[in-house]
């Protein structure tokens, strides 16, 4: 069986079509509607069981109830993974294998970027898709946007970073959904 979230989603996929893994016959986990559908497009060619779920705690919840137990799950995932998944399989006796399909690093002149971008715009709301996005760039913006400006988190997670990073200097609104709908949904309603 195999497990993937939405940060992850895309790796995952490609680490499975350019590994050539063989998924045929199993259970697929993922969480969102997009992963959910670019794994879909390969589910077609084997005979997978695909569930999805908005985030990684709904996933846990849905593959604790809709498969048996004895199942071994291998967990695509990048270098910061949250613990969620890993946390709760184990707490359930459910084996878990990790491996890191890619790095997250913070990109080479994101600083300089950033600063030159915040001298000449004010912004109403910042997008914030992963808890590495708030972590890389938080030091900046919180000298440098006005405390009107809207942090807007693709999910709960995001939600917890900006949170750890930014405190409550600004107002934070969560996507009731994380996908580019949510994020449009609350930025409508700002």
């Amino acid at each position: 069986a195999v497990v993937s979230t939405q940060s992850t989603g895309k790796h995952g996929v490609s680490y499975i079509v350019n590994n050539k893994i063989d998924i045929n016959g199993k259970a697929v986990a993922v969480v969102g509607p997009n992963t959910a559908k670019l794994i879909g497009k390969y589910a077609e060619k084997f005979d997978v069981t695909l569930v999805w779920a908005d985030n990684a705690a709904e996933l846990c919840a849905l593959i604790l109830s809709s498969f048996p137990r004895h199942y071994s799950w291998l967990f695509y995932c990048g270098d910061k993974a949250l613990d969620v998944i890993p946390r709760t399989m184990s707490l359930n006796e459910v084996e878990l294998k990790q491996l890191v399909v890619y790095k997250v690093e913070k990109k080479k002149g994101l600083d300089h970027e950033l600063r030159s971008l915040l001298d000449v715009e004010i912004f109403q709301a910042v997008v914030f898709f992963s808890p590495s996005g708030v972590e890389f760039t938080h030091d900046i913006l919180e000298d440098r946007l006005s405390r009107d400006c809207v942090l807007v988190a693709f999910g709960k997670s995001t939600a917890a970073g900006i949170s750890v990073y930014l405190g409550n200097k600004f107002v934070i609104k969560v996507c009731d959904h994380p996908t580019p709908l949510g994020v449009l949904n609350v930025l409508q309603n700002l």
